[in-house]
């Protein structure tokens, strides 16, 4: 009767310590495709700040700010004259 009682016991222990282990590797899987997530994310916003690093520098120089603005807003500096030149519409075509 003690080692039918010694066997339930340690058969409980391990059905415990196995779904222990399960309960462990399904985090595990979690945590792994959480990282590779955050991994991701990481090389995107690492590549995403190199291109912001460099606008910054591009717009820090005043020559290439005031281009922008000139261009992006059609800003004229105060005496300066503007032209516009509007393509034809019209097309012709000379047949030898």
């Amino acid at each position: 009767m003690k080692k039918v009682a010694v066997y339930a016991v340690f058969l409980t222990i391990l059905a415990v310590m196995g779904y222990q282990a399960v309960k462990i590797g399904w985090q595990l899987r979690g945590l792994n495709t959480e990282y590779s997530q955050l991994n991701q994310q990481n090389t995107y916003f690492t590549a995403n700040n190199s291109t912001l690093e460099q606008q910054i520098k591009f717009y820090s120089d005043p020559y290439n700010l005031e281009k922008e603005v000139k261009s992006r807003l059609n800003y004229i500096v105060p005496g300066e004259k503007m032209i516009i030149v509007v393509p034809s519409t019209s097309t012709t075509s000379t047949k030898p």
